[in-house]
């Protein structure tokens, strides 16, 4: 078992399986939240059955194969397939065949239908207005001969090969459906311009109902072409962008053999599973209970006020390797850095917030091949009553909390009444989101310029901290509202992050956490307890 899971690793790490030695640790060799589940999933195709849960607790080959049953032992494990006994009713189907016919397409385009999910209801009531990060932009440097004529082929490919870009959203009855189409003929727009206004406006764009949700553009910015690749947020997440460049690059490579593949699973599939399958209202008794006590004003006190942009930004870099040999994944130390910083500025001991998770931990089929809006809000909370107890055990209770509650991640009622976040600070890190590195194929060369990307949307969040991984680098921008937290404050808050990072990374674990936060010293502490 120990060669089949070094291979399995090998794969997904680009490694060699000589490389990876028995006592390797997952996180070391370059492994983080998104190759952890590609890891899972390469096994379940392998007849080898674990949840992320085990893997993190387990993150070397040696340690793995001696938990991990075969196939004969773990059957109760095994993975049900995302659609497998889910199907729209012929009923619903035939209505949303007449409501399709009603915008100009032919009834027989509509082949599924589900309701969408009530995360994906938000984005469409946000596209309905124009408003910023209602659709998702990503930008690629493009260099080569025939740039047009090749990138327009690999579309229409990439298009029949993954249902989500051939899927649309429908009204019935106030009721919001996504409607898969048979096919989609999709168009490149050519273009001059700026790359970064013009992915701003497409991510603002409105999109009715029977609207294309997919989009693509070349953009000509002073002599330098660029691809921009527009999707409809409720549809899509950083976790497809990864899926779908993999297919971009394999389009391009081979025409012959990428049209061979089979296409990918459809998230409407999947959405109709978990209304059949999960209890949301469990899933929201968890959390209400799971946040019960917990000190959330931990930036300011008082109401929010209503959504709109943040008005300011504060930037800082750590290494990429800022985890000093340790066994620990990067966004657990990123999650546990700012909870204590929360604690420091607000004097509390028993802090929350909101992160994003990627929202895979379900015991389904080619969930690691499934494009779609998967990555979920949830909350995240740290108690440490005894300020003796040790960074190695903070730590490995915060690893524990985040992969501990995936079930559960479905649905999250962390709002008040009018619709208010309960919590003031939102963290998002986009650890292997996308992978791709400068490619060259066909005679192209396609570079992905994420430093030029900027998802933006209205938040009632005092502070938005985003983590992006760049080349040797992980790259924190801190937004906020200048109402809610003055300027000095929110920099001092940064800094004590960073540092509380840095140290996380390079201290001893049996270092009291009291000693790691006497140690840090940008800010005194703001005592905000009620």
């Amino acid at each position: 078992m120990e060669e089949q899971l070094r291979q399995i690793w090998a794969d997904v790490l680009f490694l060699e399986p000589d490389e990876i030695e028995t006592d390797d640790n997952l996180f070391e060799l370059g492994g983080d939240s998104i190759k952890a589940i590609r890891i899972i999933g390469r096994a379940a195709d392998h007849g080898l059955y674990f949840d992320i849960a085990t893997l993190y607790a387990n993150p070397t080959i040696g340690s793995l194969a001696a938990v991990v049953d075969g196939p004969e032992a773990s059957s109760s494990r095994q993975k049900i397939g995302i659609c497998k006994g889910i199907s729209a009713s012929d009923d619903l189907l035939q209505r949303v065949r007449l409501r399709i016919e009603d915008l100009g397409i032919p009834q027989s385009q509509a082949v599924r239908a589900a309701k969408l999910r009530e995360d994906q209801v938000e984005f469409v009531e946000m596209t309905a207005k124009g408003a910023i990060g209602a659709s998702s932009a990503f930008i690629y440097e493009v260099h080569g001969i025939d740039v047009v004529g090749k990138l327009q082929q690999a579309i229409e490919a990439l298009t029949a090969k993954n249902p989500v870009l051939r899927t649309t959203f429908v009204d019935l009855d106030g009721t919001y459906y996504q409607v898969l189409l048979a096919e989609a003929r999709p168009k490149l727009l050519v273009q001059s311009g700026r790359v970064q206004q013009f992915t701003q406006e497409a991510s603002m764009r409105v999109l009715a109902a029977g609207d294309a949700t997919a989009h693509y553009a070349l953009v000509d910015d002073g002599g330098t072409s660029f691809l921009v690749f527009s999707i409809f947020h409720g549809f899509f997440d950083g976790f497809s962008r990864a899926l779908v460049e993999q297919d971009l690059v394999a389009a391009l490579e081979s025409p012959d053999s990428f049209a061979q593949q089979a296409e990918r699973p459809w998230y409407g599939d999947f959405a109709r599973r978990l209304d059949a399958e999960l209890d949301d209202a469990s899933a929201r008794a968890f959390w209400r209970q799971y946040l019960e006590g917990a000190h959330v004003a931990t930036i300011h006190r008082g109401p929010p006020g209503a959504p709109r942009r943040f008005d300011q930004s504060l930037y800082e870099t750590v290494a990429a390797d800022v985890l000093k040999g340790g066994q620990i994944h990067l966004a657990s130390a990123i999650t546990a850095a700012w909870a204590l910083a929360l604690m420091r500025r607000s004097g509390a001991t028993d802090i929350a917030f909101t992160i994003l998770t990627l929202g895979r931990l379900y015991p389904y089929e080619g969930i690691d091949r499934l494009p779609g809006l998967l990555v979920k809000d949830r909350p995240f909370r740290l108690r440490v009553q005894d300020r003796a107890a040790t960074v190695e055990s903070v730590l490995r209770a915060v690893q524990q909390d985040l992969v501990s509650a995936g079930e559960f991640e479905h649905s999250t009622p962390f709002r008040d009444r009018d619709r208010r976040p309960l919590l003031q600070s939102y963290v998002n890190i986009k650890l292997g989101a996308s992978a791709m590195e400068p490619t060259r194929v066909d005679g192209l060369t396609l570079a992905p310029r994420r430093d030029l990307e900027r998802w933006e949307s209205e938040s009632q969040y005092a502070i938005y901290l985003e983590m992006k991984p760049l080349a040797g680098a992980n790259r924190f921008e801190m937004r906020y509202h200048s109402a809610l937290i003055g300027d000095a404050q929110a920099a001092a808050l940064l800094r004590d992050f960073v540092e509380l990072l840095r140290r996380l990374g390079s201290c001893g674990g049996s270092i009291a956490v009291a000693t790691l936060l006497e140690s840090v010293g940008s800010q005194q502490p703001m005592d905000l307890r009620q």
